[in-house]
């Protein structure tokens, strides 16, 4: 961008939680505003923004703390309407960054009560500064501000006289005008033509759109059917293993009513036996016919009582195996069901593909499946031959590649950096820094 030293540049500078995460001239800003750049990755938000006004020396003149609101699709929000530039011009004084006393707009100071409600209050303390970072962000200008400096001519070697030498000037800051607006001129157009080829592939986008999102309706119906099979499965593997339960309860209870009736005629047996031997001095015959029976009349009563018993738990554990098959022949069939579908979902020509930063889309073999699902970032590092943290700090560089190394204040670098574009070229502590500090870090 460039301008005469006498104009001021102007831009919009992005925040996502207390952290400068954008910048942006005012005449992108505009173009985003007439509709021709959605900013997706603002999607569905309210963000926290600043309009900044910038002198020759790079130096903050006037800011404007403002909310923007994106709609589901990255647009900016109809109802949208502040007038930035207006709300700078008659803002109140603020604090001193570098340029004298700047003009400031915020919630708690609006020049405009009908737009306080659209306004925030930037923090002033800590390594949340948005003055400290603003100022950072405008001297570091990664927006490419340029201005030319004002031509100085000597009146003492040139003999020309003050009329003269005025409309020598005025042609030439006319020329210099002229030059700046044909530059301008053909910026817009390269980004009206780059706007109208990126419109023109929408159409195309919206059928490709509209047809994963049909396939993604099929496999979604496909699913909930699984799910509904899954449910009624587990219902009936749940239903036995309730009957099952009981079951060995009612065996434990026979094995114990068993092993009673057991103990309980053993002692009988025993009294008999003693009675018998208290019968000793009647006569031999008597004694012995009478003993003969009640040791048959108790054996008999114990063998009845003890072969019932026996059948019960013999009819226990026949149910016990055939609760257990049913067990196994549910489990079996809700794998089955699973891989079944996993099966059908292939056959119909659907895909299992993931996309990740840096890296083209993975195809996903079935069985693949499984283990992406259960730990997708120890997958994504394994595919990329690396281990999981350090794919996590190469994401996070990829994402924002800003030097992460701080000085002895705690305050963070954040210069902009060359990007790794591979996770197996990142090396943590060395590619994440700017060249000042990758050679104190090695020195």
């Amino acid at each position: 961008m460039l301008l005469n030293s006498s104009e001021k540049a102007r831009a919009i500078i992005f925040f996502d939680e207390d952290r400068l995460a954008g910048e942006l001239l005012y005449s992108e800003f505009e173009s985003m505003l007439d509709g021709y750049v959605p900013a997706k990755e603002w999607a569905g938000r309210r963000v926290h923004a600043a309009f900044v006004e910038i002198n020759h020396n790079l130096a903050i003149t006037a800011l404007v703390f403002f909310l923007l609101d994106f709609d589901a699709n990255g647009w900016v929000a109809a109802s949208w309407n502040m007038p930035l530039r207006e709300l700078a011009r008659t803002a109140a004084a603020g604090p001193d960054i570098g340029a004298g006393p700047i003009a400031l707009a915020s919630a708690e100071q609006s020049p405009n009560p009908d737009f306080t409600a659209m306004l925030w209050n930037p923090t002033t303390e800590g390594r949340a500064n948005h003055f400290a970072q603003l100022k950072m962000a405008v001297e570091r200008n990664r927006l490419g501000i340029c201005y030319l400096e004002e031509p100085v001519v000597a009146q003492t070697d040139i003999g020309l006289s003050a009329e003269a030498f005025e409309a020598m000037e005025r042609r030439l800051s006319a020329v210099l005008s002229q030059q700046l607006s044909e530059q301008r001129t053909a910026d817009i157009r390269k980004a009206l033509h780059d706007a109208l080829e990126e419109q023109a592939r929408v159409p195309v986008l919206r059928d490709m759109a509209a047809d994963h999102l049909e396939r993604l309706r099929l496999v979604e119906e496909a699913l909930a059917e699984r799910d509904q099979k899954l449910a009624f499965t587990q219902q009936q593997l749940d239903s036995l293993r309730e009957h099952n339960l009981r079951l060995q309860e009612q065996l434990e209870i026979q094995r114990g009513k068993t092993e009673g009736l057991r103990e309980y005629y053993e002692h009988k047996l025993q009294t008999l036996r003693d009675h018998a031997r208290a019968l000793a001095e009647q006569p031999l015959r008597v004694a012995e016919i009478e003993i003969e029976a009640r040791v048959q009349e108790t054996t008999q009563e114990f063998a009845d009582l003890l072969q019932r018993k026996e059948v019960e738990v013999l009819y226990l554990n026949e149910r016990l195996q055939q609760t257990a098959q049913q067990l196994s022949e549910a489990q079996s069939q809700t794998t089955g069901a699973a891989g079944a579908l996993i099966d059908e979902l292939i056959a119909a020509g659907v895909n299992f593909v993931t996309y990740q930063f840096g890296a083209a889309p993975l195809v996903l073999a079935p069985e693949e499946l499984e283990p992406f699902l259960r730990e997708p970032g120890a997958f994504v590092a394994h595919r990329f031959g690396v281990t999981e943290n350090q794919y996590g700090a190469w994401l996070e560089h990829y994402q924002m590649p800003l030097c992460v190394a701080s000085d002895a204040a705690g305050e963070v670098c954040s210069r902009a950096i060359e990007r790794v574009c591979a996770p197996l070229d990142f090396v943590s502590g060395v590619s994440d820094c700017c060249p000042i500090h990758r050679d104190k870090g090695h020195s």
